[in-house]
């Protein structure tokens, strides 16, 4: 399956549930919110190999079986799993498992809060380079022997000056990318496992159709309900992040 048009199907529905919750139509819009969530994380899913096309049937709406598929993921990575706290995530879902709607909502929300404000590495200064700010970096990594591609870099301090310009100008684009790599991917990944999360509590014919916990979902879901409330905040966070989820590579042992 080609990952690129999943994704781009994911960020229609994005557009589409902010359309519908600037009309009003709140039921709609979390169909719409759930359905763009559902592709996206099968998109990402998909690019890194997690699963392949044939699993997608088998996985339906069960994004359970991608949180643990995605946990999984951040074991392999030196990096990741250096910069995220595998129980902290499990202890989020055990969490969410035992809240009702009106608590759950809170729940998600604070934790989407805590990965947006967390920072995995410091701004770059004026005048600095990507190249020079990632060395820093790596320098101050307690686990850099567990990568030892970068550890070749750092001992580029050893050769002359000319060799040394000639590696700083050489790795600056790639040092670029690696930095967008460590600021933002952890955080995606972050938040596609929250989402797993939202969409294995919630089914997308919650918002579509009546139940009996739900008789009528047009009015259950009004202007005054936790998650309604929430969603505006939650969408408009999503469409920025589509806007940087291209130019990462989601490889393993990479992000």
């Amino acid at each position: 399956m080609n990952t690129d048009y999943l994704f781009q199907l994911s960020f229609e529905d994005l557009k589409v549930s902010k359309l519908t919750y600037t009309n009003g139509n709140f039921s709609n819009s979390l169909y719409h919110f759930h359905q763009s969530q559902e592709k996206l994380i099968k998109s990402i899913a998909l690019k890194i190999n997690l699963i392949e096309e044939k699993d997608l049937k088998k996985i339906s709406h069960n994004f359970i079986k991608l949180y643990d598929k995605y946990i999984e993921y951040i074991k392999t990575s030196p990096i990741v799993s250096n910069l995220i706290n595998e129980a902290d995530l499990m202890d989020i879902h055990e969490k969410s498992k035992q809240l009702e709607p009106s608590e759950f909502v809170g729940f998600i929300v604070n934790e989407y809060c805590n990965i947006l404000e967390n920072e995995f590495i410091r701004d770059k200064e004026d005048n600095e380079s990507h190249f020079d700010l990632m060395v820093d970096y790596f320098k101050n990594l307690e686990y850099i022997d567990q990568i030892p591609d970068f550890q070749k870099v750092l001992d580029f301090e050893n050769e002359d000056e000319i060799i040394k310009k000639y590696i700083k100008e050489k790795l600056e684009e790639p040092s670029k990318q690696y930095y967008y790599q460590i600021k933002y991917g952890p955080k995606i990944l972050l938040i596609l496992i929250i989402n797993c999360i939202f969409c294995s509590y919630y089914k997308p014919d919650d918002f579509r159709y009546s139940s009996e916990k739900i008789k009528n979902p047009i009015e259950y879901f009004n202007d005054k309900t936790p998650i309604v409330i929430s969603l505006k905040a939650l969408i408009n966070n999503m469409i920025e992040l589509y806007k940087i989820i291209p130019q990462i590579e989601f490889q393993k042992n990479y992000v």
